[in-house]
């Protein structure tokens, strides 16, 4: 999805680019949208998850209790992955020329 929405947004990232906007400025545009989304599915789906897993657990009868740290770990190794790949793709999108994004068309 990173590429797919870097590749749409090229002629934005050129624009930006003649403008002023040097490659970090665009990475962390680019990367900050990823990460709102990341957030907020993060927040809706934590909760549920830690409650059917204590739902399933209960039925045990050596019930192991679910820690915070296994969702903390599955959280950030979620947002370095966005960063990782949303990263890259507006790196690429970034450090091409905005002259040949624009002229595309």
């Amino acid at each position: 999805m990173s590429v797919f929405l870097s590749g749409k947004r090229q002629k934005e990232f050129g624009i930006r680019k003649v403008l002023g906007a040097t490659v970090q400025q665009i990475i962390t545009l680019h990367i900050g949208h990823f990460f709102k989304m990341a957030l907020l599915a993060n927040i809706i789906v934590l909760p549920f998850t830690f409650w059917l897993i204590n739902e399933w657990l209960s039925g045990f009868a050596y019930k192991a209790e679910p820690g915070g740290t296994a969702f903390l770990v599955i959280g950030s190794t979620l947002f370095l992955l966005v960063i990782a790949s949303a990263g890259y793709s507006a790196w690429k999108s970034g450090r091409m020329n905005p002259v040949d994004v624009i002229k595309m068309e």
